[in-house]
């Protein structure tokens, strides 16, 4: 028997209505059962799970929040090294305040070296990929939400950015597919290189996904972990990312409140 803590693959958050909480209690990412609780009761527990190889060790709470802002100087290592032929990553992200040269998210150097990454520098938003780098939107709106997305077909990696705020497509644009690994892991709000990690973005990150040959393989949402430290949950491993870098995460809204 593996001796394996899976605490934090074991989650539950809930939701308030009227005098009665709805709870939702999760397992490696998915909803293994849900509970009904009368507000100022205690909450029952389910039937322990059980999954093969693991002893289960307990339930940890979360509470669900619209955004992570980073002042600048924290960011989420993902632990994912990207293969420029088939990892995809979407970020739905906000600018705050226009940037100066500062990384949404990314793997490899911002300079040179095997590229993957989406700058921010003014109201332009720049992407690194493999040998190269492209300029492919100039009209970012300060507090709008965005979502990027980069995808592959056979031949092409697809940069994509949609305004969330009309639904509008504002930019598709295609580059030659490359075929090989970045040096390093990806971050969100900043980008890692061997030695060092860049400037980390200044603005607000309300979800990522990160694909490995279309397998989802992290599905960050932003959270209060059981002592209320804002980081991301990533919902396929059930695990907690915490900042990287130097003071702490703005915490957003508590979704539901």
């Amino acid at each position: 028997m593996k001796k394996l803590l899976i605490l934090l693959s074991m989650l539950f958050c809930f939701t308030v209505h009227a005098q009665t909480e709805t709870l939702n209690w999760y397992m490696d990412g998915n909803v293994y059962t849900t509970t009904q609780c009368e507000s100022g009761n205690d909450i029952l527990l389910p039937t322990t799970p059980t999954k093969r190889g693991y002893t289960f060790k307990g339930w940890a709470s979360y509470q669900p929040i619209e955004y992570l802002e980073s002042t600048g100087t924290q960011y989420i290592d993902t632990g994912v090294v990207p293969n420029l032929s088939d990892t995809k990553v979407n970020v739905v992200f906000m600018v705050k305040t226009y940037p100066y040269d500062e990384f949404l998210f990314g793997a490899g150097s911002g300079i040179t070296g095997s590229r993957y990454w989406a700058l921010l520098s003014g109201s332009l938003i720049q992407v690194g990929y493999g040998s190269r780098y492209y300029n492919i939107y100039n009209n970012l709106s300060l507090a709008s939400i965005y979502k990027y997305d980069i995808s592959t077909n056979n031949t092409e990696i697809i940069f994509k950015l949609t305004s969330l705020d009309n639904g509008d497509v504002v930019v598709l644009f295609n580059a030659p597919l490359e075929s090989k690994d970045s040096i390093s892991t990806i971050s969100l709000f900043s980008t890692n290189s061997v030695q060092t990690t860049a400037k980390a973005f200044s603005g607000r990150i309300y979800s990522a996904q990160i694909y490995d040959n279309n397998i989802l393989v992290r599905d960050f949402i932003p959270v209060l972990d059981p002592d209320g430290v804002p980081c991301m949950l990533d919902r396929v491993e059930g695990k907690f990312y915490y900042n990287a870098g130097t003071g702490q995460f703005i915490a957003g809204p508590v979704i539901g409140e």
